[in-house]
């Protein structure tokens, strides 16, 4: 497919387009829309778009600050689907009310970047794609929507890999809080199977949302209003001691929440609710290492 890169200069305003069959998988950089080394952009913005069936990624944002991604639907996505923070460095980049529905984890064969130390793992987390992707949590995520991943996440706040050399202007952003409020996810779907695959965190698989960016000696606090449901592994995965979720909502999943090393504040867990659309969370996936 076809790609569109966005760089420095000029202005980049984009409402009311479709964008399907883009995207080339297995080559980095080549994503439906890719803003790429373009610098401060605050009046950058894609709004009110529909993305479907892209072969790689849908909105991807590299080296880019201050874009806005509003008011768009994403519907099956190989690859995480919009990605907010592509090496760590990016801030300040506003997704809001953005609608994902379904994307698929990337096999190894077709990974985009280069594989890790550990065999099966991309640098860039493809193997567990989630709908909503990055590596620096100072960009606001404000009431969008991760609905149905096969294989991944429905938020993964992923520091995995990450060069340290693009931790400098998240650090300068440490002062300020976290803007991530009221999204959802729901319908994060991986197989039931065995083995440490599971529930090791760093290849852990099918949480609502992900936080692991092994950030450093300051806290990081995401909340309020997080919602998940209908989610195979767990609705919140926190890895680190300072990071926190506040004020959560996780019902109708395999594991409600697991805090690792993170902590937790006013969270309402419900095993099972009335809610039986798509039918329950299968038995199998009721225990801790039994999902795979």
């Amino acid at each position: 497919g076809g790609h569109m890169m966005f760089m420095a200069g000029g202005i980049v305003t984009i409402e009311g387009v479709e964008v399907t069959n883009m995207g080339q998988t297995g080559k980095s950089g080549r994503y439906a829309m890719h803003w790429h080394y373009a610098d401060y952009r605050p009046s950058d913005y894609v709004r009110n778009s529909s993305f479907h069936h892209n072969f790689q990624r849908a909105v991807n944002i590299h080296k880019s600050h201050q874009v806005t991604v509003e008011n768009n639907v994403a519907y099956a996505t190989t690859n995480h689907t919009f990605v907010f923070s592509e090496d760590g460095d990016e801030v300040d980049n506003r997704f809001v009310r953005n609608l994902a529905i379904l994307n698929w984890a990337v096999l190894e064969e077709h990974f985009a970047f280069g594989r890790s130390q550990t065999p099966r793992l991309s640098n860039q987390s493809e193997e567990r794609a989630a709908l909503f992707w990055g590596r620096n949590p100072h960009n606001e995520l404000v009431d969008n929507r991760a609905a149905g991943s096969y294989l991944g996440h429905g938020y993964f706040f992923d520091q995995q890999f990450m060069a340290s050399f693009t931790t400098l202007r998240r650090w300068l952003h440490r002062d300020q809080p976290i803007v991530f409020q009221g999204n959802v996810a729901h319908s994060i779907f991986i197989n039931p199977g065995t083995g440490s695959f599971a529930s090791y965190g760093p290849e852990t698989r099918g949480a609502g949302l992900m936080i692991g960016l092994r950030e450093g000696p300051y806290p990081l606090e995401f909340g309020p209003d997080f919602l998940a449901y209908k989610v195979s592994h767990s609705g919140v995965w926190i890895e680190e001691e300072n990071e926190t979720i506040v004020g959560a909502v996780v019902t109708d999943s395999g594991i409600g929440v697991s805090p690792m090393l993170g902590s937790i504040r006013d969270l309402f867990v419900a095993g099972n609710t009335d809610n039986d659309i798509g039918g329950p969370i299968p038995a199998t996936a009721r225990h801790f290492g039994s999902i795979g």
